[in-house]
């Protein structure tokens, strides 16, 4: 799965949710470590939840996690969320109305 096509793979309802939380602007902090090519997020929801993720250099999510409960599937809606604000970040389609303040690796 790649960071530019992840909602192809994805439940709908998740990313819904996920869409949700991002346009929202529940993602508190958004880092990136240059040298290991991964994100670490914090998402607010009913709790604070760190999120990382791992990319390749061609923006193939490696490795995903968050610290939340959810244990329904592969991924959660705050994972969705901050692969919607990496997406932006890397310059591919964002979802309406939302703003994050990342670093673009790709500058």
């Amino acid at each position: 799965m790649n960071i530019n096509d992840f909602d192809k793979h994805i439940e709908s309802k998740i990313l819904s949710r996920g869409r949700e939380y991002y346009n929202g602007n529940c993602i508190t902090s958004l880092e990136y470590d240059e040298d290991d090519n991964e994100w670490t997020a914090e998402v607010a929801g009913s709790d604070d939840y760190t999120v990382m993720v791992k990319l390749n250099n061609d923006g193939h999510i490696l490795k995903s996690s968050c610290d939340c409960p959810y244990d329904f599937g592969i991924y959660c809606k705050h994972q969705a969320a901050v692969f919607y604000a990496i997406r932006k970040s890397w310059g591919g389609p964002s979802t309406n109305g939302s703003k994050s303040n990342t670093k673009n690796p790709r500058k």
